[in-house]
Order: structure tokens, then sequence, then C-alpha cells
């Protein structure tokens, strides 16, 4: 199947702007208020620390929102065109486009700020617990070996 990968690191300083651009550079087609990858392939988006970005003076996390955005169905009218997926505002013309073909893969440490919980109904959330450390020792020990 022809399926394609972007990848994005977001960092604290990391804008919605930086992070739309990214998508936006792997998706070449606008067409009848769609956006998609070339014709018969499908994007997978991974973001690396999904949740490092720094609030803003409202408490948000604006790329976070900008993913939110992505993938809202909140518009009803397109819900069969797009499996319910929302889409993104074009910076210069400001016309919405719905985005279609693209599925969103994240990561993120537990141990930094959290996801809001309107990103997060978005989410399949798997959880990997830590390894102990005779685990690790196990581990790197049968590698060395």
């Amino acid at each position: 199947q022809n399926v394609a990968n972007c990848k994005i690191d977001f960092s604290s300083q990391m804008s919605s702007a930086r992070a739309q651009q990214v998508l936006e550079d792997h998706l070449d087609k606008k067409t009848k208020g769609t956006i998609h990858p070339c014709l018969g392939h499908k994007l997978i988006f991974f973001v690396d620390d999904v949740n490092l970005p720094a609030f803003d003076k409202y408490g948000a996390q604006p790329p976070i929102e900008f993913l939110r955005q992505l993938v809202d169905s909140g518009d009803t009218r397109f819900l069969t065109l797009c499996n319910g997926y929302g889409g993104l505002y074009d910076r210069q013309s400001w016309r919405f486009f719905k985005v279609l073909d693209v599925t969103l893969l994240a990561c993120c440490c537990p141990l930094r700020n959290g996801l809001s919980a309107r990103f997060k109904k978005h989410l399949h959330l798997i959880h990997i617990p830590l390894s102990s450390h005779v685990v690790l020792q196990t581990i790197f020990s049968s590698i060395l070996e």
C-alpha cells in the first residue's frame, strides 16, 4: 500500500504555525475544500513529545490545539467524506480544508506537561511502564554477550 510518513519533534518553543507547515509540506492537493496526500496515498503524521509545547497565557498549548482541530469532527456535513476528521485553515486565505487520508500518531513522556481532555478524547492511549533495573540488566547483558 502507498503509505508515506512525516515526523515532527515538538519542543517547548514549537508553534502551531510550524506544526501546520510541516504537515502541509506533505499534503499537496487542495480541491473542493479538501487537502490530502497524492492520489492513492495515505500519510502517517508522527508527533514526538506531543505534550512538550509550552503553555500560553491562556493555559492552552497552541500546537496541541492545532492537532485537536486536525482530528476533531465538529462539522458533520463532511462526516462520510472524511471519515469524521476535522481539518485546518489556510493561513493566507482563511479557508477551511478537510484533511483526508492522514493518520495522527503521537508519543509522549508521562512526566512532562499533561494533555488536555479535549485532545485526549480523540486518542487511543497505550501506556508502557518503565522497566525495572533487573529487567534492563538482563536485556543489556544478553546484548553484550
